[in-house]
């Protein structure tokens, strides 16, 4: 019974196909239903980043101990000191952003303020302004401003490189309902497209993710697209690196297409 059952499957999807059996038809498994997370590290790094920088704090003028990092939380950026950190009241205290690593002058633009230094000893957290550009910062001070007296600093390591978008848009159904967010972005000098939470397509052979010259794709020549590999999952967060070289800004989509029949699933224009 169980060998007739394949024999009419597999003269069934003969017939349909054109008389040709495909194997990738017959044996391919089914790709990752909703639920999907990114894959590889450079994908969570991505979808994920926290701590930007971390140092930890060396005495000057005052004992002062303990951790500080900086973290991304909801979008807004903070300095954040750890339940170890301690160092001497005094009068006018201040927590800096510091250009220099090590620093020995306070003229206005050496520093960007975040206020009044909140407690002598445990964790606070200071906001940082959003035009703040942190690569240009290297170190955290304690400072009494009256006095002009450094209490204590922390230089700043591990600066995370900048997540830069290069552009995005929403995905639209073509000839199977699609749907979420596409975006490319520049990290730590190489670029990906990345696909959000949201992002989610019907399943099918022989899927591949693309970038095409054209915002709504009408034909598939080989001068028209980069493919960037095989689709990893009908739903979730993934992300797809862009081979070095490729300029991106030529290309006006990014296309769910199923090779084996020369079907657009969906595609989002990039703006």
């Amino acid at each position: 019974m169980q060998r007739r059952n394949l024999l009419l499957t597999t003269l069934t999807a003969t017939f349909a196909i054109g008389m040709t059996v495909v194997p990738e038809l017959q044996m391919r498994p089914a790709m990752a239903e909703a639920g999907a997370t990114p894959s590889t590290p450079i994908a969570r790094k991505i979808a994920t980043t926290k701590a930007l920088a971390s140092g930890s704090f060396v005495g000057a003028e005052h004992p002062t101990a303990g951790g500080v990092k900086i973290v991304m939380d909801g979008g807004q950026r903070y300095l954040e000191f750890d339940s170890k950190f301690k160092s001497d009241n005094g009068p006018d205290l201040f927590v800096l952003l510091h250009r220099q690593a090590s620093p020995k002058r306070y003229q206005a633009n050496d520093y960007v303020s975040l206020g009044r230094l909140q407690k002598v000893k445990g964790k606070q957290r200071y906001a940082i302004p959003a035009g703040v550009k942190l690569e240009d910062f290297n170190s955290v001070v304690v400072w009494c401003r009256e006095f002009n007296a450094t209490f204590g600093f922390a230089a700043l390591s591990n600066i995370a490189p900048k997540v830069k978008t290069l552009s995005s848009g929403a995905f639209v159904a073509s000839e199977h309902p699609t749907s979420g967010m596409a975006t490319v972005v520049q990290h730590d000098g190489k670029q990906y497209l990345k696909f959000d939470n949201k992002f989610k397509s019907d399943n099918g052979p022989d899927l591949f993710v693309l970038l095409h010259r054209q915002a709504s794709p009408k034909q598939y020549r080989a001068s028209d697209y980069v493919s960037l590999g095989r689709l990893k999952n009908v739903a979730g967060e993934q992300v797809y690196e862009i081979p070095e070289g490729i300029d991106v800004s030529v290309f006006k989509s990014a296309v769910i297409w199923c090779r084996q029949f020369n079907a657009t699933f969906g595609f989002a224009p990039l703006s």
